[in-house]
């Protein structure tokens, strides 16, 4: 029995991770990947 608390615990645990997640991006906006606006853009390939 204290096997399927321990599950039943640890479920609730990443459950209420994933909601805090869902709730800190939700108050800042989803993540666009890019870490810098001003960053040059990648450079072409040699011309050779």
């Amino acid at each position: 029995m204290a096997d399927l608390l321990f599950v039943a615990v640890i479920i609730a645990f990443f459950a209420v991770c994933v909601l805090l997640v869902k709730a800190c991006d939700r108050i800042i906006g989803p993540d666009d990947g890019r870490l810098d606006e001003d960053a040059p853009a990648p450079a072409e390939e040699a011309v050779r």
